[in-house]
């Protein structure tokens, strides 16, 4: 719950974090009844920072130019971050699903 704790604390919310909580989803151990499988959780709060930092609409311009003065890109990182953020919010829904 470390992650969870600062994630929240700190106001901190970047597609990584939206990636880390799917890992965590999968590789979380099943819990014996559904009170204390902390699973469910941990896709709301995916869903959560990835509707806040917009993963459901196409990347533009300036949602691109934030995520590139905090992170070192590559010059064709646009497509890649785009393609990146689509694969990213349909395995949200997938696991939604799932």
């Amino acid at each position: 719950m470390y992650l969870s704790d600062r994630v929240f604390s700190e106001g901190l919310k970047s597609l990584e974090i939206v990636q880390a909580y799917c890992l965590l989803v999968h590789w979380a151990p099943i819990a014996n009844n559904w009170g204390d499988d902390r699973r469910w959780g941990w896709l709301g709060m995916g869903l959560r920072i990835a509707t806040e930092i917009r993963m459901d609409k196409p990347l533009n311009e300036l949602t691109f130019q934030h995520y590139s003065s905090t992170t070192s890109l590559p010059p064709n990182a646009f497509n890649l971050l785009a393609q990146d953020r689509v694969r990213s919010w349909t395995l949200l829904g997938v696991i939604e699903l799932a």
